[in-house]
């Protein structure tokens, strides 16, 4: 899974509870016994993928510019050419080119940095 060979996933469920809406008729399940979730290459739904394998102890490999492009625009609020220039040249490149750094928000330094701590735990 880490060498994202494989992240697909089968589940396995008994429905306990469904409602059918019948405008649409989509049925949905409200209550399931859970009774398997399996690791397969093909899911049915094409939707059903792991999107991130977590690893223990330091030694954990960086996330990708991409994956950390991808979070530094829907989580952390820039826009996707400043994630790429904190890619590319850092932070502080960033910081300057907003104005000189007049008024510049703190908030989003403090993101930042929870985020370079997330990456590194």
């Amino acid at each position: 899974m880490r060498d994202r060979a494989l992240d697909g996933l089968s589940i396995g469920f008994r429905t306990v509870k469904a409602k059918t809406e019948a405008k649409t008729g989509v049925r949905r399940i409200v209550e399931a016994d859970l009774w398997e979730i399996s690791v397969v290459t093909f899911p049915m739904l094409p939707e059903a993928r792991v999107d991130e394998v977590k690893t223990e102890g330091r030694g954990a490999p960086l996330p990708t510019a991409r994956d950390f492009e991808r979070w530094l625009t829907r989580d952390a609020g820039l826009t996707r050419r400043e994630a790429r220039v904190v890619i590319a040249k850092g932070f502080g490149a960033l910081k300057r080119e907003r104005d000189a750094a007049r008024g510049f928000d703190d908030g989003l330094a403090a993101v930042i940095r929870r985020a370079a701590r997330m990456f590194n735990d």
